[in-house]
This record gives structure tokens, C-alpha cells and sequence, in this order.
């Protein structure tokens, strides 16, 4: 009997050591907020004018985006807008980006990819040019959901959950920032509901495609409701001879047009070279008030990988992309073959 009180008591013991321990190691526990940094000061999308990401030295081969209005463009890639989604996406973390503190010293700062020779730096100013903060970005984290960072002038060392640094292309300490990741590629920013008509053409030959509006008819009992909207239809204009437009490819027709991507964009200021001034492929687009905008291919080109390209612009637009021949054949070939 002695012999079971005495177990009793040593499980009691051990229970109420074991309490002692998972207490203390709570209460060392630091809160979410406590453990990681605020690195984000000062850093708020309305207040951002550019944003420089580039290797030490190469600030020429970097990765330049310029916000003016509400609109951001890639500098570094000829001023093409920026993709939306990327700035939005890259925005979110920005204006919120923390950092665990992983060390200090300059002697481990090669183990985060921290060295002149591995690291990458972005430079964050205001819209008057001045440096809001500056940033040096390490390599990826072992699990690949963040990287390393420090603010430039400060020894610290920081884990962040976001990895900012693959949003540059810089997947290691051989890739250089990206461009062209950051680049809206879509020529023709227009949707089909702002349009009023479209006219393709294609050497001599050409077709339209115009959206006809219909009032709907208002039954007089009904007239307290309020009245439905006009209901609208692309429906086939004028067609030069040759061109065998089919009803029912319209929509798709309609996408290709207001969906055309370039693969590249490349220098406008040799423009004249590209052979825009002998066009015989363009399509005019109209608006909703009338106004004219007309999209146009120059030279075919044989890239370096032997694919077929055509030089491409919008004339109201200082861009010049280079377009697949699929896209040609998309808009100006196919649509004048004959049906079976």
C-alpha cells in the first residue's frame, strides 16, 4: 500500500514538472508581431515613384518601374506598361514586408547570398526622386517561400515570407533582373464593348466587323420599370471580294484582334527601319465617339531562333513589338481562305 502512494506521489511530480516546462516554453514563445520586423516603413503605393532592382555595378541592366498617375511602366523595357497583376501582387508584399532576424555579422552574410557577388539591390524613391529605402536581396530561403534581406546600412539580417526577389527573375546568384517579366505585352488595349466597328486590311483586300445596337421593345403596361438595356450584335459589314468571313467565327474574330500579344517589344526609336511607311497590314479600330486608331505591321523578320516575326505598333502608341506569324495569319490571312 506504501508502495502505490509512493508511485502516486512520483506521477504527480512528474505531471506538474512537465506543466513547469511547457509554461516556461510559452512564455518564451515571441507573439507573430513581436518576432518578426516591420520592414515597410514609409512604403505605400500612392507615395512610390520608381523602383530600381539591379545587380551592384549594373544599374544600367536592371529592372526600372515608374509610377506616374495610377499607371506603371517598365522603363528598363522601352516604357511598356506594367502587367497589372504583377504590381499588384508585388505591392501587397511590399507595403507589408517583415523579416525574422536571422543574424548580423558581415561573416555570415555569404550563407544568405548577401555578397557583392550574389546579391541584388532595389532602390525604392518617392515621386521627387528622393530614396525612401534602400534594400539588399539574398538568396531564396531554404523552403522557398521567402528570401533574405537587409536594409542597406544596416547589418541585420532578415528572413521574409515572401520571396520579392523571384518577382525580378532572380532565381540565384547567376540570373539577372528581368524586364520583360514586368512587361504588358497586349498591343491593343481596347475591349470590344468600347468599340464601334473594326476594319481588317490585308494588301487589297479587307473586311469589317461592326456591332450593331437595337433599342428593346418597351411594352406601353411596362412602362413604370425601368427600361432594358439596348441590346447589342457584331455582326459582318462591308467585305472586299475574296474575303469569306463566317457569322459564327466573329467572337473569336473579336478576340483575336483585342487579345493580339506580342512575343518582344523592341527599340522605337528605329522606327523608320521596320518598314511601317509601306504597310499593306492594318486594322482600324473605332470607338464608341468615332475616333480612329489604327494598328499596323511593317517588315517580317527571322529571328534567332528561325521563327517568322512581323514588326507591330499602334500609331498612337511610341511602343513597337514584334508579332508570331500565328498572330498574322490570325487577323490576316485566314479569314480571306476560302471555306470548304
Amino acid at each position: 500500500m506504501k508502495s502505490k502512494t509512493l508511485y502516486t506521489i512520483l506521477g504527480i511530480f512528474a505531471i506538474l514538472i512537465i506543466i513547469y516546462f511547457i509554461q516556461a516554453s510559452i512564455s518564451d514563445k515571441k507573439p507573430i508581431d513581436e518576432a518578426f520586423t516591420d520592414l515597410s516603413q514609409g512604403l505605400e503605393e500612392d507615395n512610390i515613384g520608381e523602383i530600381l532592382v539591379y545587380r551592384p555595378g549594373e544599374e544600367d541592366n536592371g529592372v526600372h518601374l515608374v509610377h506616374e498617375g495610377k499607371d506603371w511602366t517598365v522603363a528598363s523595357n522601352y516604357g511598356a506598361l506594367a502587367k497589372e497583376r504583377n504590381i499588384t501582387e508585388f505591392m501587397e508584399k511590399l507595403t507589408a514586408l517583415s523579416g525574422e532576424l536571422r543574424g548580423t555579422s558581415e561573416e555570415i552574410a555569404a550563407e544568405f547570398g548577401l555578397t557583392d557577388t550574389s546579391m541584388a539591390k532595389m532602390v525604392i524613391k518617392d515621386k521627387s526622386g528622393n530614396v525612401i529605402r534602400s534594400f539588399e536581396l539574398g538568396k531564396d530561403s531554404p523552403d522557398y517561400r521567402g528570401s533574405y534581406v537587409r536594409v542597406e546600412g544596416d547589418p541585420k539580417i532578415y528572413r521574409t515570407m515572401d520571396g520579392i526577389n523571384r518577382y525580378f527573375g532572380l532565381f540565384n546568384a547567376d540570373s539577372d533582373p528581368d524586364s520583360d517579366r514586368w512587361s504588358d505585352k497586349k498591343i491593343i488595349h481596347f475591349t470590344k464593348d468600347e468599340l464601334q466597328k473594326i476594319k481588317v486590311i490585308s494588301g487589297n483586300k479587307y473586311y469589317e466587323l461592326v456591332k450593331e445596337t437595337t433599342a428593346p421593345q418597351v411594352v406601353p403596361s411596362d412602362t413604370s420599370k425601368p427600361a432594358p438595356p439596348p441590346q447589342e450584335k457584331w455582326v459582318v459589314g462591308k467585305t472586299s471580294r475574296g474575303a469569306d468571313i463566317d457569322e459564327k467565327q466573329i467572337t473569336s474574330m473579336l478576340s483575336r484582334i483585342t487579345n493580339l500579344q506580342a512575343t518582344d517589344l523592341v527599340d522605337p526609336d528605329s522606327a523608320e527601319f521596320y518598314g511601317f511607311n509601306r504597310s499593306k497590314y492594318k486594322v482600324e479600330l473605332y470607338d464608341e465617339v468615332g475616333d480612329k486608331y489604327i494598328f499596323e505591321l511593317g517588315n517580317k523578320i527571322t529571328d534567332d531562333t528561325n521563327r517568322d516575326k512581323y514588326y507591330a505598333r499602334l500609331k498612337s502608341s511610341k511602343l513597337v513589338y514584334l508579332v508570331a506569324e500565328s498572330g498574322y495569319n490570325n487577323i490576316f490571312v485566314t479569314p480571306f481562305e476560302k471555306k470548304s
